[in-house]
């Protein structure tokens, strides 16, 4: 599912009490997926180092196995909060586990954030708080690593 398709799918079943705008659940999203990319890279978006492999495989040459100084091992992952031409991403079902997970939580806590400053207008808050969601986001922080990691087989 490509990220432009997983926020319009969101928009168009928003939860009820969201209060965000269209503009701040996409920067969600990227977050969230930037976030990933710390720890796995997109299958869509191969790193710079992913893809000399597959070059060199493709060429009948030994496969490098450790990048070279300074070259790229994330996915591409640009600076903007948009999804826009290469940088909309098609996640893979594995992917989008464990990206949809800590999206929901972002959301979330913009939401509750949002619905705190309220109060001080005198509308009534419901939720749960941003420190709580804000725990459940760190806990899906630390598990992060864990749950991405993947290594492939090697025959020695």
């Amino acid at each position: 599912m490509k990220c432009s398709e997983l926020v319009a799918a969101y928009l168009a079943e928003l939860p009820l009490g969201v209060i965000l705008t269209d503009e701040q659940i996409t920067r969600s999203l990227k977050q969230a997926v930037r976030f990933y990319c710390g720890y796995a890279t997109l299958k869509s978006a191969p790193s710079e180092f992913e893809r000399m492999q597959q070059q060199a495989a493709a060429d009948g040459l030994p496969i490098p196995q450790f990048p070279a100084y300074g070259q790229g091992v994330h996915s591409p992952v640009d600076a903007t909060n948009g999804f826009e031409g290469a940088q909309d991403f098609d996640l893979s079902a594995s992917e989008l586990a464990l990206i949809k997970p800590l999206f929901d939580l972002y959301v979330e806590l913009e939401n509750a954030k949002g619905i705190e400053a309220s109060r001080a207008n005198g509308i009534e808050g419901f939720g749960r708080s941003a420190d709580a969601v804000q725990a459940d986001i760190n806990a899906r922080h630390e598990a992060m690593p864990t749950m991405s990691f993947y290594m492939g087989v090697m025959t020695i």
